[in-house]
C-alpha cells in the first residue's frame, strides 16, 4: 500500500531540468508537505509547510517556473500555485 501511494504522489520532472521531481513528505496520515528533489543530488528543499494542511498532487508548469498543487483541509481541497522555489503560494 505505501509503495502504491508513493508512486501516485510523484510529480513529473521539471521541464527546465533543474529538479527531478516534487515529492510529498507525510508527517502523519492526515498531513503532508511538498519537497523538491534536485537532479544534482543536493539536499531536498521543503516547498510547503502549512500546519494542519495536507499538500498533494504537485505538477510542474510547462516552462518549469511554477508548481500547481492541491491543499486539503478537513477533506476539502483547493488548487494552489507557487514558484518553483516554494515562494508565492497563492490559491487559484
Amino acid at each position: 500500500m505505501a509503495r502504491l501511494i508513493a508512486r501516485r504522489l510523484r510529480a513529473p520532472g521539471s521541464p527546465s531540468g533543474l529538479a527531478d521531481r516534487v515529492t510529498r513528505r507525510a508527517s502523519s496520515l492526515e498531513r503532508g508537505d511538498l519537497r523538491r528533489q534536485h537532479a544534482t543530488g543536493a539536499a531536498r528543499t521543503t516547498l510547503t509547510n502549512a500546519p494542519g494542511y495536507d499538500d498533494d498532487s504537485a505538477v510542474w508548469s510547462p516552462d518549469g517556473t511554477k508548481i500547481a498543487f492541491v491543499r486539503y483541509f478537513g477533506g476539502a481541497g483547493e488548487i494552489f500555485v507557487m514558484n518553483a522555489d516554494g515562494s508565492g503560494q497563492t490559491r487559484t
